[in-house]
């Protein structure tokens, strides 16, 4: 596994300009926060425990950070635990309510994210693999 600065220095060198750093800003946590809503529906019965999706998935991703960083980690624990705990009023909608603000937030903050990196100047790399 890579450590935390092989990561960072990977991320960085392909998002440097301020449009790219602010659709990602708002973007990626409105993405994780979709896919959490999405998540949180699902249940799994382990004996006599009752666990959604969401709270296998923020457990993993916990993990993962944890083990790049415990200072992250911990930053990404309040985060996830915060958005999952926001992710349950959504869950609990009728299906046409929970599935339609999900997507919508997932499509929507993917398409807003995803403009930051093609519109970004000098981004030739991305384009070639576009129109291929």
């Amino acid at each position: 596994m890579k450590t935390l600065e092989e990561q960072l220095t990977n991320y960085a060198r392909y998002h440097r300009s301020r449009r790219n750093i602010l659709t990602h800003f708002v973007g990626i946590p409105a993405i994780v926060f979709a896919a959490i809503c999405l998540l949180a529906r699902t249940e799994f019965v382990l004996g006599t425990v009752v666990l959604n999706g969401a709270y296998i998935a923020v457990a993993l991703c916990v993990i993962f950070y944890l083990r790049l960083s415990g200072s992250l980690g911990a930053i990404m624990a309040a985060i996830l635990i915060v958005m999952t705990v926001a992710a349950m009023p959504v869950a609990s909608l009728p299906m046409s309510g929970w599935l339609g603000i999900s997507l919508s937030l997932f499509i929507v903050a993917g398409c807003f994210s995803l403009s930051g990196t093609i519109l970004k100047a000098g981004n030739r790399r991305l384009w070639m693999i576009l129109s291929d």
